[in-house]
């Protein structure tokens, strides 16, 4: 297409990293801590190698002891908070053996064991929940804007703000519902929309709205600026966009790092790409 794309990878290569972390301190602290709370074990397995086990590890056994409780009903001593760093994902196993894949800069908040007449949890961001089915105790994941509540299914979960968000249900059945009491349940291959505090239902191909689990996204003609918003949001950085009218068609893979998701769109349509270490990224339509 008449590309420089010797240009374009010279231009990423410049790209400043942060400094790697010290990882060795990372692991002595974090099992001096898991040593000191004899904690359950937490199985934990990071799908993108950008991001330092320890690290991850370290952030599944965090604990809050302060601040107000976003489960409801439990402490916060209670809690563990388990956080995804931008730019990856990871699995986590929960105390009833359900099994979750939490994307990038989301936050899951859990109980050490679950208690009483349900299993709740909290997500904030995505996640896609297998959960163990058990009729006695039913499953519920809070958000703050919307429940969903299951018996043993597996979904997508996707909060935006502000109590906003989207549930997908793949197989099984749950219901949705908000704070006014409204709600509704779900069959496979719908997904229920939450907008203000209005719900509503819709059929879709639940591949496209779960392949991220396998760190890729279907792309159907999207404008390039929408792709662009979608890869600022996983990696966390920013990434400015001033072709609207470029469309992408295909799958496109999560790499390690953003650099060389940019070097394969560059490949695809005529595009330039910046970076300042003050603004981020910028892609630009090339004439």
């Amino acid at each position: 297409m008449g590309k420089d794309v010797n240009k374009i990878d010279g231009l990423l290569d410049m790209c400043i990293q942060p400094p790697a972390p010290d990882t060795d301190a990372i692991v002595e602290k974090t099992f001096r801590r898991i040593a000191a709370r004899k904690r359950r074990r937490i199985i934990v397995s990071t799908v993108s190698s950008c991001v330092s086990a320890a690290a991850v590890i370290l952030l599944a056994v965090f604990l809050h002891t302060h601040g107000t409780s976003p489960v409801p009903g439990i402490p916060v001593k209670e809690l563990n908070t388990f956080d995804v760093p931008y730019g990856a994902t990871a699995t986590l196993h929960l105390p009833d053996g359900s099994l979750m894949k939490v994307n990038a800069g989301s936050r899951v908040v859990y109980p050490d064991i679950f208690k009483g007449q349900e299993r709740r949890i909290f997500v904030k961001g995505e996640a896609y929940l297998e959960v163990t089915r058990d009729e006695n105790h039913p499953f519920i994941v809070s958000t703050g804007g919307f429940d969903v509540k299951v018996h043993g299914t597996e979904f997508n979960i996707r909060t935006s703000g502000e109590g906003n968000g989207n549930v997908v249900l793949k197989e099984g059945s749950v219901e949705v519902s908000v704070p006014d009491g409204s709600g509704v349940m779900l069959s496979p291959g719908q997904m229920a929309s939450m907008d203000d505090g209005l719900i509503s239902v819709s059929e879709v191909n639940t591949e496209d709205y779960t392949c991220w689990t396998e760190r890729y996204i279907n792309l159907y003609g999207e404008t390039i600026d929408k792709v662009a918003a979608r890869l600022s949001e996983y990696y966390g950085v920013d990434v400015c966009c001033k072709d609207s009218t470029s469309r992408l068609y295909g799958k496109l893979e999560f790499k390690d790092n953003i650099r060389d998701v940019l070097k394969n769109i560059g490949k695809l349509v005529d595009i330039g790409i910046t970076y300042s270490s003050t603004k981020g990224y910028t892609i630009y339509k090339e004439e």
